[in-house]
């Protein structure tokens, strides 16, 4: 642990009380979304952070250390009727695409100490909306969930294909790499030779 964290991260983390901001990246094909749980704009690891408050959750974060693809599902409270149309009718710009969360360290004056720390990397998958009803004394309210799934989700698919010429050339006509692959069925080589 020692290697991983700075001196001062290891101090905070040893500490009564760690304070930590959580920040998710989000990868749009349109550009990269950076927002934290806290208020007003941040400056962290030397990106500009938007926050959105009590707004956003994120539910999933657990252990991290298997190889399961765990899902992370990251919701947007209150978002106004403007976004609803962009994620709604787009799904190019968000499905499959890069999610990052990190942890960013705290000192007692909510000042960023070290670098960022990763801790879930994803996909993000289809939003889903949810719009509660209209009351009398409130508006109705629009909640966006974002479903993201573990890097490790593609695991237990298929190949796209063998290590043969034929599906290299349907892959990428004229590519040589696999054309002697029959050749070497069953054969030995000896390596290193210093004969």
């Amino acid at each position: 642990m020692a290697g991983f964290f700075t001196p001062e991260q290891i101090e905070i983390l040893s500490a009564s009380t760690v304070r930590v901001a959580t920040l998710a990246e989000l990868a749009f094909a349109s550009g990269t979304m950076r927002l934290f749980a806290g208020a007003g704009v941040r400056d962290f690891g030397g990106q500009e952070w938007r926050g959105l408050g009590g707004l956003i959750s994120i539910d999933g974060l657990g252990d991290m250390r298997t190889t399961q693809a765990n899902t992370v599902s990251i919701t947007l409270s209150g978002v106004d009727e403007a976004t609803l149309p962009k994620a709604i009718g787009e799904p190019e710009e968000v499905v499959d695409r890069l999610i990052v969360i990190y942890w960013q360290f705290l000192d007692s004056g909510m000042q960023p100490v070290g670098s960022l720390v990763p801790i879930y990397f994803g996909l993000m998958q289809s939003p889903s909306i949810d719009r509660s009803e209209a009351s009398d004394d409130e508006g109705a309210v629009c909640t966006i969930s974002l479903p993201c799934e573990g890097l490790f989700v593609g695991r237990s698919k298929p190949p796209r294909g063998r290590y043969t010429d034929r599906d290299q050339q349907a892959r990428h006509p004229g590519d040589r790499i696999f054309d002697r692959m029959s050749e070497n069925r069953g054969k030995v080589v000896l390596w290193p030779d210093f004969d």
